[in-house]
């Protein structure tokens, strides 16, 4: 069996031969390229030692994708194409036999097609009559030359569907298997093309199909996308048969998970690209860049007022002179690699001021780690600093303290823990860093059932230390997350690898080493660190980053205090 979702990866044979007019695309290639074109083309003809290897957690993510494919594979009847790894053509031909055959569903299947105007195909739509494309009037692969291009596309599954085809009275329909809850634009635009191939094998256009985690089947429209999808097909390909590089545009959530991140971005820190200043999105660039505004020292230099007519369009829920003022002054702080503050109009629209940073006697730091696919929340760190005493060195007494799901079930009890814990100070200030601490206490709530008296309290106390940053100063750093302005002050996590998508993985491994484990109690804390949990090496090493992690939410506040004084 050939898993096809890996099988693309193999790029030597992918793209051009030694044919100079030879170029092949793949399914793979072009989903690469509707996310990030400057991946599709580095797949194609960067150099592999500059990349970096998978991290932990995309391994993870693809093991979870081929255990669930496997899940739903294991459900159906199927038969599959035989071939040997990378051996398109045979697992094509393979695959097209089957179809003849009139196999009920084929899984693993190839689909290669050398692209040429086709002489007539009819197309399925979900809200049209079938239609018939001849000649010049078909939509498909007529907007350039394609001479000595070739496509593939491996979809999850071909299923076969009544309906007249040259195939004979039925034809196929390509379906994939996504372990993913949501129906993902790039995920329809596979189908499209998916669909676009099958129409010059059978002469019958279809419609797609995803199956999704939890939500099962859901329908594409194929003629709904087949325009968009043609369209970057072309793209695409122009790109790459042209070997034209794309720009390097840092986006901080998409890239941090790409094996080029490092390549790219020695490239935009070594340029100074105006990507790594946060608030630079990609269509705001594009709008400097009609301004020919594309270094810090011009945008530092830059009227905020004469970017509002290009940035209008780019802000939702913020005002657009807010924006622009505050892109201007981060390219300043960037500049003078200092911290500015806010103009105190902007501070008090936002109703965010010292008020809103008490430094009370007792203080908790709070920081939760999460599952996400097991919509669980399994630890509950509080560092608690105590101003009424003091270390040898005059600072306050600080002493972390956790609460562990050890296993998922264990979930209510660790909740119920760390409720006992903050009802200890009634009235401390909680400091937590973004809006997921204070959204999950609620959500637990509810999931457990918690008098309202028990947890509708706790909601006040909650201080976003993020809210309050982004609100009164610009700092020099290329995000605000917290590792980025915690080490921008000098702070340094113990684990310099470690971090929430980490500590994922690292609490899998837990899992599944668990079983081994005879010691049934369900939480520990601080004043028992010679439990097992604290021996584990994942386990540890969550612990370690989730205290480091509420160490710099406190130095992160801390500073801002003195910096707002």
């Amino acid at each position: 069996m050939l898993e096809t979702d890996y099988l693309c990866y193999h790029y030597p044979i992918a793209g051009q031969s030694h044919h100079p007019n030879f170029m092949l695309i793949t399914d793979k290639i072009l989903f690469n390229y509707q996310r990030c074109q400057r991946k599709s083309y580095l797949n194609l003809y960067g150099n592999p030692s500059e990349q970096s290897p998978l991290s932990d957690l995309m391994e993870k993510i693809h093991q979870d994708s081929y255990a669930y494919r496997q899940t739903i594979l294991d459900r159906l009847a199927y038969q599959e194409p035989l071939y040997r790894p990378g051996d398109w053509s045979t697992g094509a031909q393979a695959t097209l036999e089957l179809m003849k055959q009139g196999v009920d569903c084929i899984a693993n299947g190839v689909l290669l097609v050398d692209a040429h105007p086709f002489p007539q195909v009819s197309a399925l739509s979900s809200v049209a009559e079938a239609i018939d494309f001849s000649g010049q009037e078909m939509p498909i692969w007529l907007l350039g030359d394609l001479d000595g291009v070739t496509l593939v596309s491996f979809p999850s599954l071909l299923v076969k569907k009544t309906g007249v085809s040259q195939l004979g009275d039925w034809y196929y329909q390509p379906i994939d298997i996504k372990f993913s809850k949501r129906p993902k634009r790039d995920y329809q635009m596979i189908g499209a093309f998916h669909a676009q191939l099958l129409a010059a094998i059978q002469g019958l256009l279809p419609d797609s199909g995803l199956i999704l985690r939890d939500k099962g089947h859901y329908f594409v429209d194929v003629t709904k996308w087949l325009n968009l999808m043609q369209q970057t097909f072309f793209d695409c390909l122009l790109m790459l048969q042209n070997r034209t590089e794309p720009e390097v545009f840092i986006s901080r959530h998409p890239c941090e998970t790409c094996q080029w991140y490092d390549s790219c971005y020695a490239i935009a820190s070594a340029t100074r690209h105006l990507s790594l200043l946060p608030g630079v999105t990609a269509t705001r660039y594009h709008a400097l860049k009609q301004l020919n505004i594309t270094t810090w020292e011009a945008l530092a230099a830059a009227n905020p007022v004469d970017l509002i007519p290009y940035f209008e369009a780019t802000c939702q829920s913020h005002p657009v002179e807010q924006v622009t003022q505050a892109i201007v002054l981060q390219a300043q702080a960037s500049l003078q690699n200092r911290a500015i503050a806010l103009p105190t109009a902007e501070k008090q629209s936002n109703s965010f001021g010292l008020e809103q940073l008490p430094v009370a006697p007792i203080e908790l730091y709070f920081d939760i780690e999460a599952q996400p696919e097991l919509n669980l929340s399994f630890l509950h760190g509080v560092l608690k600093v105590d101003r009424t005493q003091t270390t040898p060195d005059n600072q306050p007494l600080e002493t972390f303290h956790y609460f562990l799901a050890k296993n998922p079930e264990d979930e209510g009890l660790m909740w119920e823990n760390f409720l006992q814990f903050v009802w200890e100070y009634p009235t401390a200030p909680i400091f937590h860093f973004c809006p997921y601490e204070a959204q999950e206490i609620k959500n637990l709530a509810k999931r457990y059932r918690t008098p309202a008296s028990r947890w509708r309290p706790i909601i006040p106390r909650l201080i976003d230390v993020h809210a309050l940053v982004t609100h009164n100063v610009v700092m020099p750093v290329e995000s605000y997350s917290l590792k980025a302005i915690a080490r921008s002050l000098g702070f340094q996590w113990r684990d310099p690898a470690a971090s929430g998508a980490q500590c994922i993985v690292w609490y899998d491994l837990w899992l599944k080493t668990h079983a081994e484990i005879t010691d049934n109690s369900s939480l520990e804390n601080t004043s028992n660190q010679s439990s097992h949990e604290s021996q584990n090496e994942y386990l540890a090493s969550i612990l370690t980053y989730n205290e480091d992690d509420c160490r710099a939410t406190y130095i992160v506040k801390d500073w801002l205090v003195n910096f707002l004084s």
